[in-house]
């Protein structure tokens, strides 16, 4: 490389000025520096490539913590301000469905005549079918103490045995003595009519939900 401080300046050949041009290129660049940080949301890229990068150093994301965009199914999610936001807790209310086995016991009803919040007494089976914001389900009205019927309290969303006043909330759990259990779920399906369904001889967890 020429030194221009200590060479007289002369008339260079062709390759001699792409030979000094190439080496000032090589100097002026800046250097390369690795960083390793969340992978923002596409949205937050997207406005920092559109923005630029300005200064002397050039910014190579050589890794992202979580590995992709997260609306595109991996990695952490970051805000606009770069702060990592937590995931969402996926716990709670199972869904299920699907068409009957032989045996059920058919409500005559389509899914959609269940309102919110709204528990339909069926007697023959003893059972009532329940709405709430997860879905449907299905519950024995059998109060464990002594086997009388519970009914509905819209006034306060729960159940009470006229017998022994025992009480339980909208999904049949937290009894009150003297009852010491909560009232049993059975699994819901939809009919060759389409009408729903349930199985007295199939028992669910209390978290299932229906959505047909």
């Amino acid at each position: 490389m020429i030194d221009f401080l200590e060479q007289p300046f002369r008339e260079g050949t062709d390759t001699e000025r792409q030979r000094i041009d190439g080496d000032s290129m090589k100097q002026s660049r800046a250097p390369i520096i690795p960083l390793l940080v969340p992978c923002p949301s596409r949205r937050a890229f997207c406005q920092v490539a559109a923005a630029g990068i300005a200064g002397a150093a050039t910014l190579q994301l050589v890794g992202c913590t979580g590995g992709g965009f997260p609306d595109d199914g991996g990695g952490m999610s970051v805000d606009d301000a770069g702060n990592v936001i937590p995931p969402p807790d996926l716990t709670g209310m199972q869904q299920g469905g699907g068409s009957c086995p032989g045996g059920v016991t058919d409500t005559h009803k389509a899914a959609a005549s269940f309102t919110l919040n709204t528990a339909t007494f069926f007697r023959a089976p003893e059972v009532f079918v329940c709405r709430d914001a997860g879905g449907l389900y299905a519950l024995s009205s059998i109060c464990p103490h002594a086997g009388c019927d519970v009914t509905f309290r819209s006034s306060t969303s729960g159940f009470r045995c006229p017998c022994h006043g025992a009480v339980f909330d909208f999904n049949g759990a937290h009894p009150t003595r003297p009852a010491f259990s909560p009232l049993d779920h059975y699994a819901l399906c939809l009919s060759g009519a389409g009408t729903v369904a349930f199985d007295l001889s199939s028992t669910v967890d209390a978290t299932q939900r229906y959505n047909f």
